[in-house]
């Protein structure tokens, strides 16, 4: 069986801190089928990476692009540079969960954020679904920043949040 992408002679560095070493890789369906010296492997396309370092992707642990992924969905600034995870939620920002009050002082404080498609979310976890819905160029590993489920999202009679507010 042919692979769909042969990666040959590069210097493989696989991410477990081990040094850099010659080796093939077949891709297969999007994803890593076999590492190693693969001579003679039937491919639809080849890329010759001789001389070059083949990695996976980078996470960026620290960005702003809560919203902004939303603006620009490929990321392609990011993937370009290697980039294919990012955390979100950094510096107790993030838009979800969010009140309507919030919501409206986000859209104010960050002119970024107000170009986004429809914030039609309340809670985090339908916030994780439009972004599936809608596609996006990256990973996303989140985080719930303090500001939105602070006091805006607070239960008003008791000053509290509350578990409903936060969602999944």
């Amino acid at each position: 069986m042919a692979f769909d992408i042969l990666i040959r002679g590069g210097n493989v560095l696989d991410g477990t801190g081990s040094p850099a070493r010659a080796a093939d890789i077949g891709i297969q369906r999007g994803r890593i089928a076999r590492v190693g010296k693969l001579t003679g492997a039937p491919a639809h396309r080849t890329i010759d990476a001789k001389g070059l370092f083949v990695a996976p992707g980078f996470i960026d642990i620290h960005t702003h692009s809560d919203i902004g992924i939303l603006v620009e969905p490929t990321a392609e600034c990011a993937v370009r540079q290697g980039v294919t995870t990012h955390v979100i939620g950094n510096c107790g920002d993030s838009p979800a969960p969010i009140s309507e009050g919030y919501r409206e002082l986000a859209t104010r404080r960050f002119e970024y954020y107000a170009q986004a498609r429809e914030w039609d979310w309340t809670t985090y976890g339908e916030y994780l679904d439009f972004m599936e819905a809608n596609g996006v160029g990256v990973n996303i590993a989140g985080l719930v920043g303090h500001g939105p489920s602070g006091p805006p999202s607070w239960d008003s009679t008791s000053g509290r949040q509350t578990a409903g507010r936060c969602g999944r």
